[in-house]
């Protein structure tokens, strides 16, 4: 980092800067690989809630909606906890409906899960 010497030779504001990226970061950019995240998304509370947005950012993509089954998805958060209380989970989330972007939905017999975009264009 490079800074502009005052003349009382105190540094003062921030002239350059270098910023190495990775090359696996770097090259996500340059193949606009990278995905944008809604603004409350950085409001969500529950590390269970953001990674369910993450995925259903990725999957949903330019679909409209998209449909998992929940022993998938289960796997794909990562969780820990037991795949009743995953369910459980997943059922609080569609009664709420506060997810930003999707709509969260679960079958009846709570195999599958969908995601809906909200504003689908």
């Amino acid at each position: 980092m490079k800074r502009l010497e005052n003349a009382d030779g105190t540094e003062g504001r921030v002239m350059e800067m270098r910023i190495t990226l990775s090359d696996w970061l770097f090259n996500a950019f340059t193949a606009n690989e990278v995905l944008s995240m809604h603004p409350d998304y950085f409001r969500l509370r529950k590390p269970i809630e953001r990674r369910l947005y993450e995925i259903a950012r990725k999957h949903c993509g330019m679909q409209a909606s998209w449909r998992v089954g929940v022993d998938v998805l289960y796997k794909k958060t990562g969780s820990r906890g037991p795949v009743k209380q995953f369910r459980y989970i997943s059922k609080e989330l569609e009664d709420r409906q506060h997810l930003p972007d999707y709509e969260i939905s679960m079958d009846q017999d709570a195999r599958n899960i969908s995601f809906q975009r909200r504003n689908a264009f």
